[in-house]
């Protein structure tokens, strides 16, 4: 059957997006205005978020998927590969069951949607749809109810909402920046309704949602609050970030968290030149980093794919 036809991709009417578009950069702006904003950042990454929120208005939010300076940062390192990863990993009925319950949405004007076995996509999802169903085989054999999540760089969004979708989580934390948490608040808004998703300033207090929201936009400054508001058992989650900020930020989450689960996907090693500099400012090794990992926690899944690695550990609360 050609599902596309349907269950074509959604997208909510224009006045609504712009209506969130414009709560999204107002929040943002809030959010730029406290005293302390934690700057744990790569320095390639505090580069980019400035180009980010010096760019960002509500036509190009619309578009940011597409748009040339807020998509690069946040849109892309995946593809079909994923589709077959799920597969020779955890199955075709795995498989299956994940792209039944799949719907994508053409919010932010996506560059790459396609038509894959006869569903719509981007191929940016086909990594989040592959995280995800690494996150449901092992949370659906080992947690009897809905668990609280943390993920540190929460990209669009789109982890996120699949992790909340599929019932694996009560409450999604992501720590991120201002101009991405701005982001997330809009194509999150796609998904779930008014109050549903939080934003937690610096200090603490709510400016969207309560306690009881489904997803929770934070700055870094909240971690010690988050933890305070965390149930356990929770998971942390991270794919790419983590192994995009310095150790110092590194440590700070490892040490502050205490996760019955940790799903991490990163690189080893990162190298990057930022307009112009030398590249030795802006090279990261994450070996150390994957080394704690294996020495606190009970190691599930291990692999290397010759540039980024995958790493699953548990506790035993």
């Amino acid at each position: 059957m050609k599902y596309f036809f349907v269950n074509p991709s959604i997208l909510s009417p224009l006045s609504q997006r712009k209506s969130r578009a414009v709560r999204a950069i107002e929040i943002m702006n809030l959010l730029l205005k406290d005293k302390y904003l934690k700057d744990n950042r790569w320095e390639l990454w505090a580069q980019n978020h400035k180009k980010m929120t010096n760019h960002i208005n509500v036509n190009t939010l619309l578009k940011f998927q597409s748009d040339s300076i807020l998509g690069p940062h946040i849109i892309g390192g995946s593809g079909l590969h994923f589709m077959d990863l799920m597969i020779k990993k955890l199955g075709y009925s795995k498989y299956e069951f994940i792209m039944k319950n799949y719907t994508e949405t053409i919010c932010g004007e996506p560059k790459d949607l396609t038509t894959f076995d006869s569903r719509q996509i981007t191929r940016t999802s086909m990594r989040h749809i592959y995280h995800l169903a690494m996150l449901h085989d092992y949370c659906k054999n080992v947690f009897s109810f809905p668990i609280d999540f943390v993920e540190v760089g929460g990209g669009f969004g789109n982890l996120a909402r699949l992790v909340t979708q599929y019932h694996l989580c009560k409450r999604y934390f992501i720590f991120d920046y201002p101009v991405t948490l701005a982001i997330q608040y809009f194509y999150l808004g796609e998904f779930f309704k008014s109050g549903e998703v939080a934003v937690i300033s610096e200090n603490g207090e709510f400016i969207e949602g309560d306690e009881n929201s489904k997803i929770m936009l934070c700055v870094p400054a909240v971690l010690t609050r988050a933890t305070e508001m965390l149930i356990t058992p929770y998971a942390f989650v991270s794919t790419l970030a983590l192994t995009e900020i310095p150790k110092k930020g590194q440590d700070e989450y490892l040490e502050k968290l205490n996760p019955a689960l940790i799903y991490i996907y990163g690189q080893l090693q990162n190298l990057a030149v930022a307009d112009g500099e030398s590249a030795g400012k802006n090279k990261l090794d994450n070996n150390s980093a994957l080394f704690s990992l294996i020495n606190k926690y009970h190691t599930i899944n291990y692999d290397f794919y010759g540039y980024n690695f995958e790493y699953m550990g548990r506790t035993f609360y």
